[in-house]
C-alpha cells in the first residue's frame, strides 16, 4: 500500500483494525530496504513572508511538534530518536520495526532510480501485485513479468538469480 500512514489512522475507527499490519519491503539478499522522504517542508523563494515562512518551518521541526504529529497521523518521524519515545510507541507500536529504516540504510526512492518513466514503472509494480492478490498469477510469475516489464520500460539489465537458489529462499521464507 503506498499511502499507509494515512490509511493506518483511517482504520483505527473500523472493522479491519488490528487485522493487517505495516512492514518494511523485502530486498532479496539485502533483506530489507526502505526509502525516507515524502514530507518535504520548503519556502516558496517568492513569498512575501520570508520570516513567518521560516518561522513556520522551524515550528514544524520541532521535536514536540513531531512528536504530535507522528502519533495523531502515524506519519514516521524524521528523529530517530522518536521511535523510542513510549508515548508514540503506545499508539504506534509499528514504529519499532520502522526503527529499522535508520539502523540498515536507505536506497533510492524508485522515482529517482525510474526518472520520467517512473509512472510506467509504478503501474507495472501495481499491476504485478495486484494479480497476485487476485490470485490470477503466482508470485513467482508474477515476479518474472514484472522483471521482463521494468526491463523493456527502464532499459535497465536484470540481475541473475539461479532457479534452485531462488527457490530454496522462497521456501525458506515460507517454512516450506
Amino acid at each position: 500500500m503506498r499511502n499507509w500512514p494515512t490509511s493506518f489512522v483511517t482504520s483505527e475507527n473500523s472493522g479491519i483494525k488490528g487485522k493487517f499490519a505495516a512492514t518494511l519491503l523485502p530486498a532479496g539478499q539485502a533483506g530489507r530496504a526502505a526509502t525516507l522522504g515524502g514530507a518535504s517542508l520548503s519556502i516558496y523563494r517568492n513569498t512575501r513572508y520570508p520570516k513567518e515562512a521560516a518561522a513556520l518551518v522551524r515550528y514544524l521541526c520541532r521535536r514536540d511538534v513531531e512528536l504530535a504529529r507522528a502519533k495523531a497521523t502515524s506519519q514516521p518521524p524524521v528523529m530517530p530518536d522518536l521511535y523510542d519515545a513510549p508515548e508514540i510507541l503506545a499508539v504506534r507500536p509499528h514504529f519499532v520495526e520502522l526503527k529499522q529504516i535508520f539502523n540498515q540504510g536507505v536506497v533510492k526512492r524508485p522515482s529517482t532510480e525510474a526518472g520520467e518513466k517512473y509512472e510506467q514503472v509504478s503501474a507495472a509494480y501495481f499491476n504485478a501485485v495486484h494479480a497476485v492478490l487476485t490470485k490470477e498469477k503466482t508470485a513467482g510469475n508474477a515476479a518474472a513479468g514484472l522483471e521482463r516489464d521494468l526491463v523493456q520500460i527502464t532499459g535497465f539489465a536484470p540481475r541473475s538469480v539461479s532457479h534452485s537458489s531462488r527457490n530454496k529462499r522462497e521456501r525458506a521464507a515460507y517454512g516450506n
